[in-house]
């Protein structure tokens, strides 16, 4: 019989268990399918230094597992959550499993480690992650807790190498040892802190390969703690900054823009309650995610009407987002406040949006046309009809009004585009030809050439073909015209 190459095994091995490569039970079960096999499994420690302990077999396994990864860093997950298919751990095995992990041959190696529990941390965790261990190879630490009560599981070790941080629902008091000057992500979540403008301000400073951070900390965010302007220049590398829905997402966006000395930050990620209306709150948030960013020359209304993305001309990325689910933003007033304050409507180049958001975008140009947009991608998902409103009800028998006219000065093309998420609640069965036909006759523009069309990725993704420039444009065709790559399909 011919036996392949160990290294080739051994890649047949890893694939056999890629769907979840932390499974210690597989890879016994494919060691011991016969000698050749036990021996290639064995020749190689990495193949066992992925480890997950979540059922009491798992525990079982563990030593075996450990004697066999031999000196390579080890990667655990500790899935401690309840689940009806497994047996779960007595606290006598977990302890059991602490106590191998505490080892100083075990710690001195654990290159990453992911904890999740739900309720109550297990007392075991404590022992190993709040004795104040040092674990020196550590590289990425995930504490995460789930429908936990107080008190919450609090995190005190030391890891000095330590580059990716996420925590959420524990307790963060003692943070100072976790805050180690290599971090690049950090992620916190509904964690408890006692100045979390002091901690903020720790990340910023000691933190200088930082890249990532994700901030959702409900505490009080105090400016007055931060009076002066700190002259120090912080995380200079700091690429995406996200921040959660617990928090008033201006008080942090002024706090980094006034009182830190930082350059502009390439992606924000920002959450407010309501969209529905521009009051002086929404004001104000525009006015501190929008800090220093350059022209804006793009804007993109998401899957959902809840999320608008803005993009400057040098490329800096905002996202707002509207999290309370019974709001959605409202496209006129958006765009009205976007141009008095940012000039959108002079600025813009490029414009992505859905045909369901027509009727809003139609309204806003109404009153202030975008004179410099010349791209225009729409995602065909429903209709251009939209319905009477009372109030903020919606009347279910109401006839629906035509569309409005979308005014677009210099318009240059126009692409339409297809979203396998958006179309499972698109319940029409036109033809996207019959539709694109529908929408191009609610659209006025001044262009003293005639408009590019693209429609194939909208009628390639429904199976359906490219209908012929005569078809498609039939009556139309002095204003608009097919692109190349359609023209020619």
């Amino acid at each position: 019989m011919i036996q392949l190459p160990t290294e080739l095994f051994i890649d047949i091995f890893s694939l056999a268990c890629a769907a979840d490569t932390y499974d210690i039970e597989r890879k016994l079960h494919l060691a011991q399918v016969c000698v050749y096999w036990r021996a290639v499994a064995l020749t190689y420690p990495t193949f066992w230094s992925q480890i997950r302990i979540r059922t009491s077999r798992d525990a079982t396994f563990l030593n075996v597992a450990l004697a066999h990864s031999r000196d390579s860093a080890l990667d655990i997950e500790l899935s401690w959550q309840p689940r009806r298919d497994d047996t779960i751990l007595s606290d006598a095995q977990k302890h059991a499993v602490v106590e191998a992990l505490r080892a100083p041959a075990q710690r001195s190696r654990l290159r990453c480690l992911c904890v999740d529990y739900v309720n109550v941390p297990p007392n075991a965790l404590r022992l190993l992650l709040g004795a104040g261990l040092e674990f020196p190879a550590l590289e990425d630490l995930a504490i995460t807790g789930k429908y936990c009560k107080q008190p919450f599981l609090e995190p005190h070790l030391q890891a000095q190498c330590l580059r990716r941080l996420s925590l959420s629902q524990v307790d963060f008091t003692s943070w100072d040892t976790l805050i180690a000057s290599s971090l690049e992500h950090v992620c916190l979540d509904d964690v408890v802190v006692g100045e979390s403008a002091k901690l903020l301000t720790t990340i910023l400073r000691r933190c200088a390969a930082l890249r990532h951070l994700e901030w959702d900390v409900s505490s009080s965010f105090l400016m007055s703690t931060s009076s002066e302007v700190i002259r120090d220049a912080l995380a200079p590398h700091l690429d995406t900054l996200r921040l959660g829905q617990t928090i008033l997402a201006a008080d942090i966006l002024r706090f980094l823009n006034h009182s830190v000395n930082m350059d502009p930050i390439q992606n924000i990620e920002a959450s407010i309650y309501n969209g529905d209306r521009v009051d002086d709150e929404t004001l104000e948030f525009l006015q501190e995610i929008i800090f220093r960013m350059g022209r804006l020359v793009d804007l993109s209304v998401e899957e959902t009407d809840q999320q608008v993305v803005l993009r400057d001309d040098v490329g800096r990325i905002r996202r707002l987002i509207v999290w309370n689910e019974d709001s959605t933003w409202d496209i006129p007033s958006l765009w009205s406040a976007l141009s008095t304050y940012y000039s959108i409507d002079t600025s813009l180049l490029s414009l992505r949006m859905r045909t369901v958001d027509w009727n809003g975008f139609a309204g806003a140009f109404s009153k202030r046309p975008p004179s410099a947009l010349t791209e225009v991608y729409i995602t065909v998902t429903g209709d251009l009809k939209y319905y009477t409103i009372d109030g903020e009800s919606w009347h279910p028998d109401a006839e629906s009004r035509p569309p409005r006219t979308l005014i677009i000065p210099n318009l240059r093309r126009i692409v339409f585009l297809h979203n396998a998420d958006a179309a499972i609640w698109d319940v029409s069965d036109l033809p996207v030809a019959v539709r694109v036909r529908d929408i191009l006759q609610y659209v006025e523009c001044e262009a003293a050439t005639r408009v590019e069309v693209c429609i194939s990725d909208a009628v390639r993704a429904r199976g359906e073909g490219i209908s012929e420039h005569e078809t498609l444009l039939a009556g139309l065709s002095g204003k608009w015209i097919l692109c190349h790559h359609c023209a020619c399909a």
